[in-house]
């Protein structure tokens, strides 16, 4: 198994912490993979942040709005994205790749889009105008045993289902050939209360696919992140398989061809 699938394979919600601050080196790593640079398919402007949450001397800890959701993590990691174009797409490709490094080190995190107040995240990184914060993460030493909250999430977004292939990709696995793993990553992504909205369909005869997104139009939002995190679970197994190729878009909302009725075309992966 390649370290991307590894990672992949590995990653998992965590969101009860043992409360220990990072050690040094750890924080060193951290701060060097947030420090980027962050590669994107539509060349979105991205800056990532780790806030501590612990106290130090006189200063009380900060307590980041997650609704009782997250608990003894010492600090979280934060993102601002330029407003534009395939922005959350970026955002969501950018802050999983960091999530899947985090993972590698043994350090816990869950995706947050939903469950936080973005006000006192907004203040403390700076947020400047045209600037969004589409999600945050916490980062720490995932606790030696899960409280009641994560069964409650597990079994509520029926964290260990995946949706059959055949749902999801409009090619069989002998047809997807050297790019099943790309695919079957893409399976295994993480997305908003499990909705797994992504459907890829492939050209005949040409590794050419089509990404899109199912579902109401009005949460398209997180389903973009939630598109932005296929596309980096696409990426990465790709390029640790030698096989060719970039996302091409963002596309304009619009409807491909080969992808089922009421799928959002995003982007397109093509040779290079």
């Amino acid at each position: 198994m390649t370290v991307a699938s590894a990672a992949i394979a590995a990653r998992g919600s965590c969101r009860t912490f043992d409360g220990r601050p990072l050690e040094a080196a750890e924080r060193v790593r951290v701060d060097t993979l947030l420090a980027g640079p962050h590669p994107v398919p539509f060349g979105s402007a991205i800056r990532f942040a780790l806030l501590d949450a612990r106290g130090s001397g006189t200063r009380a800890p900060i307590r980041f709005g997650t609704y009782g959701v997250i608990r003894g993590a010492p600090g979280f990691l934060v993102g601002a994205v330029r407003e534009g174009a395939g922005a959350l797409e970026d955002y969501g490709f950018a802050l999983e790749r960091l999530v899947l490094a985090l993972s590698v080190m043994g350090l816990g995190t869950c995706w947050l889009a939903g469950t936080f107040r973005r006000g006192d995240f907004s203040e403390r990184i700076g947020l400047a105008a045209g600037e969004v914060l589409p999600a945050v993460t916490p980062v720490g030493h995932p606790a030696a045993h899960p409280s009641p909250i994560d069964a409650v999430f597990h079994a509520g977004a029926g964290a260990a289902r995946r949706r059959a292939w055949e749902v999801l990709f409009s090619v069989g696995r002998g047809d997807a050939g050297a790019w099943a793993p790309c695919l079957e990553a893409v399976r295994q992504a993480p997305s908003a209360v499990n909705g797994q909205p992504w459907r890829i369909a492939k050209e005949p005869g040409r590794p050419v696919f089509h990404l899109g997104i199912a579902g109401p139009a009005g949460d398209r939002s997180r389903r973009r992140l939630d598109a932005g995190i296929a596309m980096c679970h696409f990426a990465l197994v790709a390029a640790e398989r030698g096989l060719p190729g970039a996302w091409i878009g963002p596309s304009s909302g619009t409807r491909h061809p080969l992808l089922p009725s009421g799928v959002v075309h995003v982007a397109s992966w093509n040779p290079a």
